[in-house]
């Protein structure tokens, strides 16, 4: 077995880590791609879940004529991508706080 040089050890699993693999929270690779992943598909349900109540709202209450349609669609994509956006940081954020568990080795 190699040692690692200059080790630090991660702050979510504690593995040692070289120091200049490990993100600025301290957070080695593996780690942060289960965080991302998590984070990602938070956001895609709430993300969908607002385009569906968007689609709801204007399709059911508004009921968008024929040239106006595309604008609508356009807002509603909007707002996906918005809300994507946002809960995918924020989750991102809420779960590194809390911690993950480690991926296996």
């Amino acid at each position: 077995m190699t040692e690692i040089r200059d080790a630090v050890t991660c702050r979510n699993c504690g593995q040692p880590r070289e120091a200049t693999t490990l993100d600025k929270f301290g957070w080695c690779e593996r780690c942060r791609r289960v965080l991302v992943a998590r984070a990602t598909i938070a956001a895609r349900v709430v993300a969908a879940i607002g385009l569906a109540i968007g689609a709801f709202i204007v399709f059911a209450r508004v009921d968008p004529g024929p040239r106006s349609l595309i604008l609508w669609i356009i807002l509603l994509v909007a707002i996906y991508a918005l809300l994507y956006k946002v809960t995918q940081r924020v989750s991102f954020e809420v779960f590194r706080a809390r911690g993950v568990k480690p991926p296996e080795s």
